[in-house]
């Protein structure tokens, strides 16, 4: 369980809604109201020549518009700046009502006509702000001191310690980039709350050189490269705030610091008696892109990824949260260029797993995209009972310390939903005990009143099951009279069965150490589910990122545990950086980001659903599985694609063909193909007419077969075969079931050719038919959003008074690659104009987090009548509706709705 606050907007037979456009704020995705990012085409021109044609050009349009060069960028790869419209800043940009805020795309749409037929410009991208939610995941936060640590280094699972040991690989000569960027997570401390940084403490005892120089920055040390983007105090959501370029990307926020670029840049290369990195013998380089503040703008992230690229580094580790499917953002065209000159683009999937399918991250087709595993050890306190065994458990904040005691079962009929929730349903023999009771049926502190007044000394609340205590009730709980601690549900049961068969369970408190992780060596809940907005089958791989030990900067402790897949990210970046000395020459075919992506996905480890299932988990959580890094570096044997999407029904791929080559100079290779089916995903509710997306999703058994050109073959030294896949899919599954598993190529000499595994998805249905608008949305309301009106309401506005704008409000319940709003006279019936030509692009679906898109309407169009560059003319007062159009998932043809009558007064 995720916890959040969301707007729910009450729309049944009523048009009336009393929540107001405060309410509503914080649901769309962030433009920067203004904020431009103006691709140059490439051509002999200065960049600043360029940038002023620009300007002089745009000022021919927009007249007394105030317009600034935020930034610049002059690289191979792309060339341009950042512009800003100044008059469009407003100081309450986060308010809906805010039209500054919100007809941002009409002016780019007016800029876009100006420019039409111009050379000078290849592309415009409107840039997002980045911000961070107020979530801990999983991070934990505490410090660690002495503790054994190597208890927590996760090398063994995934190889990396073979590859160490036995191959003697450090990563020496490779330079490794970092962009610590983490929209995704945000750490929670209890003293301090929330708080924000990326950067680098590279004074670090973990970043001494391999000749013992302590940390330092520069040339010579172990972060030799870098740099700080935006300064201190740069904080986007202001609009008056603007980077503050630094040379040295320390970590300088003090108290507001969280310590995640230490962290991250610990996972890769720090060496120490705690800490010993992925690639310790790696050279890094730091690019921050955060100030002190929770927000950064997408520019500067694609500014650093081009200077990393540019600065020569070969590998660029990139922790970018969102939840956007959508491959054609700057951030993924700056990524797919990079991954096509050579260096791999190693990118996290996101922590939005809880919110269902279609959560991952997918930046580029070709950039490495990383799901994460929890750990086989996790930091944690626990309890001790009477017969010395270990119970790990969560403090709250409820209470104070927990006291030794005696266990009682909280409610008569212990384990069931609702425990605890009634009080005549408490147990009576708690009163003097410690009080154990399940998750579920009320709130929290419901069960921690009832349990109180029936005089129980503390509470243990386990949940409902192993997903993970820290997802879970986390510091929910607020009866400053009893004590609370939370813990998993295989603790709670097995304490459950003791109490049932009479024993006397005695436990005491106080103790922390490393112990086994319930979830360990199995996809972290967090993590983000595919497939892509397009159903390209994403993540590619996974790292480990539940319950990672670390640096942290040494004012924070040193050293620390935080969990989110920017730590596998960085895990997976390390892991290449071994791959690439191994290899040599990444102008080689073997060293190419393609050619270590696949070999990455192919030899990965296959986790199953959960941790004593015998079901694999689908490759829509895991990717090709836990990278195995010993067996990609030694194993000769090579398939390309690495992964299949059979797409949907009504755009089946109906085969695909795999290719293996064996690169073994001597050995001859041979195998049967087998379908390794994992568990199915559904991800809609099918019980309600609208198909709202579960979230989190339900996972299933149904499976498809599959179809193999060839069942068994041999594979001689230098040669390649090619095997054709078809799935056969049974009318029984049931719509939409997202179906998965694992192509299997099965060594019969496993001894020396390893299984081969080609992960594979398809989805049973029409994506195309189903609504993209749901919640009996669009709907118009005012700028206070007062009242919302439907298709048989008139709603009033005066051009005269712009606070009387309409406002449109709609949830998308499918993502929309395009979504535009016609204007039409209600009178005559005529279509007059756009009022948003190229509106919005690449929306991703609304969930439980981001329930609402809304945009305002100035009272202006563009004529259909009217030439490319025809400048955008008010309506007179009169009569009028708009028709939103949004484009139907993956298929052609749009969903339109009408709006109300919207009566424009002079």
């Amino acid at each position: 369980m995720k916890w959040s606050l969301f707007f729910v907007l009450a729309v049944a037979t009523s048009t009336f809604c009393s929540t107001t456009a405060t309410a509503l704020n914080n649901i769309d995705p962030k433009f920067i109201p203004g904020r431009y990012i103006v691709e140059f085409s490439d051509d002999d021109n200065p960049l600043d020549a360029s940038c002023q044609k620009f300007v002089d050009m745009i000022k021919d349009e927009f007249g007394k518009q105030s317009i600034s060069i935020v930034d610049t960028f002059d690289h191979s790869l792309m060339k341009g700046m950042t512009m800003q419209l100044n008059t469009l800043q407003n100081d309450n940009d986060d308010s809906v009502s805010s039209f500054s805020t919100l007809h941002h795309h009409d002016i780019m749409d007016r800029m876009m006509s100006k420019i039409k037929g111009q050379s000078i410009v290849t592309k415009m991208y409107p840039v997002r702000m980045l911000s961070s939610p107020n979530v801990s995941f999983k991070t934990i936060g505490y410090q660690l001191g002495t503790m054994n640590a190597t208890a927590m280094w996760p090398h063994r699972m995934t190889q990396v310690d073979r590859v160490q040991q036995e191959l003697k690989k450090t990563g020496k000569g490779i330079v490794v980039g970092i962009i610590d960027n983490e929209e995704a997570v945000a750490q929670f401390n209890l003293t301090k709350g929330y708080t924000y940084t990326s950067g680098i403490d590279y004074y670090h005892e973990a970043f001494s050189n391999e000749q013992g120089k302590k940390g330092c920055f520069g040339k010579g040390c172990k972060v030799a490269l870098g740099y700080d983007l935006v300064g201190d105090d740069y904080n986007p959501h202001e609009p008056d705030s603007k980077p503050i370029p630094d040379p040295d990307p320390y970590d300088s926020c003090g108290k507001r610091s969280t310590g995640h670029g230490t962290h991250v840049a610990g996972i890769i290369a720090g060496n120490s008696t705690l800490i010993h990195g992925v690639a310790p013998g790696v050279t890094l380089g730091m690019w921050k892109v955060y100030g002190c503040y929770p927000k950064t703008s997408e520019d500067v992230v694609v500014k650093a990824m081009m200077d990393a690229y540019q600065k020569g580094v070969d590998i660029i580790s990139v922790s970018i949260g969102s939840n956007n499917g959508w491959p054609e953002s700057p951030m993924a065209v700056a990524a797919q260029r990079i991954t096509e000159k050579g260096v791999p683009v190693v990118i996290a999937a996101g922590n939005e797993g809880l919110n269902g399918a279609y959560s991952v991250l997918a930046p580029a087709k070709d950039a490495t995209v990383v799901g994460s595993f929890d750990n086989d050890n996790f930091y944690t306190q626990y309890f001790i009972d009477q017969n010395n065994t270990l119970y790990p458990y969560r403090p709250s904040q409820a209470g104070g310390i927990m006291p030794n005691g005696t266990i009682a079962a909280g409610d008569i009929h212990l384990g069931s939903d609702n425990d605890a929730c009634d009080p005549n349903q408490v147990n009576k023999k708690v009163k003097g005990h410690i009080a154990l009771a399940k998750e579920g049926g009320c709130s929290l502190d419901t069960k921690l009143v009832n349990l109180h007044e029936a005089g129980a000394t503390g509470v243990i609340i386990y949940t409902h099951d192993d997903i993970e205590i820290y997802d879970g009730v986390k510091l929910a709980g607020n009866n400053p009279n009893i004590t609370l601690v939370t813990t998993f549900n295989r603790v709670g049961v097995s304490l459950a069965n003791d109490l049932a068969k009479g024993n006397n369970v005695t436990i005491r408190f106080g103790q922390a150490g490393v112990m086994p992780y319930p979830t360990g060596n199995t996809v972290s809940s967090f993590s983000g589910v595919g497939a892509s907005y397009e159903n390209d089958l994403k993540p590619d791989i996974a790292g480990i990122g539940g319950s990672v030990f670390s640096a942290v900067p040494t004012d924070m402790g040193n050293y620390g545990v935080s969990s989110g897949t920017s730590m596998a990210c960085p895990y997976v970046a390390g892991s290449i950086a071994l791959y690439l000395e191994t290899h040599g020459n990444k102008k080689k075919e073997k060293s190419s980001p393609r050619f270590i992506n696949e070999q990455l996905q192919v030899y990965g480890y296959k986790a199953p659903h959960y941790f004593d299932s015998n079901d694999v988990d689908t490759p829509l959580r895991q990717g090709g599985g836990l990278l195995q890094l010993y067996d990609a570096i030694q194993q000769t044997v090579h398939a390309f694609p690495s992964r299949l999407s059979f797409n949907d029904t009504a755009n089946q791929i109906k085969s695909h063909t795999i290719t293996l080559t064996n690169y073994d100079d001597a050995s001859t290779a041979s195998y049967t193909i087998i379908n390794n089916v994992s568990v199915s995903l559904h991800p809609f509710d099918n019980s309600d007419p609208e198909y709202p997306f579960l979230e989190p999703a339900k996972y299933s058994n149904d499976s498809v077969s599959l179809r193999f050109s060839k069942k068994q073959f041999k594979l001689a030294p230098g040669k390649s075969v090619n095997i054709t896949v078809s799935p056969v899919v049974s009318s029984t599954l049931q719509q939409y079931t997202m179906y998965s598993g694992y192509v299997q190529f099965k060594s019969d000499h496993p001894e020396k050719h390893k299984d081969l595994t080609v992960p594979y998805m398809g989805i049973i249905g029409s994506l195309q038919e189903l609504n993209v608008f749901g919640k009996k949305t669009p709907l118009l309301s005012d700028a206070n959003a007062t009242r919302f009106y439907q298709e048989n309401d008139v709603f009033e506005c005066s051009i005269a008074n712009r606070s009387t704008y309409p406002v449109f409000y709609w949830h998308l319940a499918r993502p929309a690659a395009h979504i535009a709003m016609e204007l039409y006279n209600n009178t005559t019936g005529e279509k007059l104009g756009l009022l948003k030509p190229t509106n919005d692009y690449d929306l991703p679906r609304s969930t439980s987090d981001l329930k609402y898109y809304s945009n305002a309407w100035n009272l202006t169009y563009i004529p259909i009548t009217g030439s490319s560059d025809t400048d955008m003319s008010p309506v007179s007062p009169g009569k009028y509706h708009v028709v939103t159009k949004a484009s139907k998932w993956l298929g052609k043809g749009t969903e339109n709705h009408t709006s109300a009558t919207i009566l424009v007064k002079p």
